[in-house]
Parts: structure tokens; sequence; C-alpha cells
């Protein structure tokens, strides 16, 4: 009983020399065990000639491992590279003002021509009394006789004798003049009002020429204050 709790008491007390021999384990050297009276002792050379001796085998101590391989840095994504700077807005350009000619029809009313010749017609010449008059002045204006419906006004005539130059036709071209960009635009807008109403009371037939009328007439009204 003696010697089994010297042995106890022996192996508690070699555990720390023990741990120490893993390393020299570790390391490649040898570990001896020595069995005695006294009890059981290791060491890293040969027993004396009166202890029995082994040499157990010890399992190495594990390497260290080696530090986990650092992920590989992931570079920062490059700033978006913007493209070529959009270029600057082109000034608006100013649309000229609306120029034309505006022709004076028979019945007094308006329109307008390109070319600045107003609308020729071919009318008796005692219609003008050959004094050089214009349509609308001798038979047109607000109260003239060509806005009345037939009979409704009282036509002044004279007779004329047989063969005279009053029967005769000739040609009367419409007056015309350019217009002032204030009176030009004053004409658009008075036109663009008429045609708003004429679309409202349209038939399907005559919309589509209407409706492109308007077109026209707002494109000249860009160049208006």
């Amino acid at each position: 009983m003696p010697s089994n709790r010297l042995l106890h008491h022996a192996k508690w007390l070699l555990l720390p020399w023990l741990g120490g021999s893993l390393g020299i384990v570790a390391q490649g050297a040898e570990v001896y065990r020595c069995d005695s009276a006294a009890g059981v002792s290791f060491q890293d050379r040969p027993c004396p000639p009166q202890q029995r001796q082994s040499r157990p085998r010890l399992a190495p101590a594990p390497m260290p491992s080696a530090p986990p391989a650092s992920e590989p840095a992931v570079p920062e994504p490059a700033a978006a590279t913007t493209g070529p700077a959009a270029p600057a807005s082109a000034p608006a350009v100013a649309v000229a003002p609306p120029s034309f000619h505006l022709c004076r029809a028979i019945d007094g009313s308006r329109y307008q021509s390109a070319s600045g010749v107003g609308l020729t017609r071919w009318v008796p010449y005692g219609v003008i009394d050959g004094h050089g008059q214009s349509l609308a002045d001798a038979y047109g204006g607000p109260d003239g006789l060509a806005t009345h419906p037939p009979g409704a006004a009282n036509i002044p005539h004279h007779p004329a004798a047989p063969g005279s130059a009053a029967g005769y036709y000739v040609e009367v071209t419409d007056p015309c003049h350019r217009a002032a960009p204030a009176e030009a635009c004053a004409w658009l807008r008075s036109e663009l009002d008429t045609l708003d109403g004429r679309i409202r009371r349209a038939f399907s037939d005559t919309l589509p020429g209407l409706r492109q009328q308007r077109t026209e007439i707002a494109r000249q009204l860009r160049g208006c204050p």
C-alpha cells in the first residue's frame, strides 16, 4: 500500500516534467521511463542499470497550424467614369416676327398673300364706276352691297346707252400691302379665333383641312410677342 501511494504521488509530481518532455518529443528527443522501488520517472537519457527501462511512444505534439491565408484584397471599385460632359444647351433661337402681305378682298375681308399679289377678278366696268376704285371700295366694305343677300339692298344704277363702256368687263386685282409685325400678329390672332370657331362646328369632311390651317397659323404666331 505505501508503495502504491508513493507511485500515485510520483505520477502527479512528474506530470509537469512529462509535459515538458512532450516538448522534447516534439523536438525529436527520446523519452525513457524508469521504474524503481521509489516510483516511476521519465527522463531524456537511459535509466540506471538497477531500474527497469522502457521507452513509451508518445504522440508528437501537434504542429502549430499555419495562419489562415489572408484573403486577397478586393480592389475597391473604381469610381464610375463619367462620359463626356453634355454639351451646353444651345441658346434658344429667336423666332423672327411674321412678315407677309395682307390683301383686301371684295367683301372687305383680308387674306394673306405670300407673293404680295392679290386675287384677280373680271368685273363689269360699271361696277367700279370707271374711277379706278377697287371692288372693296366700290362694292364691298362692312356695309357694302356685296355683304347683303340679293334684294336686301337698293343697288344704285344708272341707265347706260347701248354700246356704253359700262357693259365692258375689266380685270381687277385685290390691293395688297406688306403688314407690319404688329398688324400681322393681330391678324393672325383674329384668324386663329375664327378657325377655332369653325373647327368646333365643322363636319368630319372639312375638319382635317381646318386643323391644318390652324397649325400653320399657330406656327407663324410663334414669332409674335
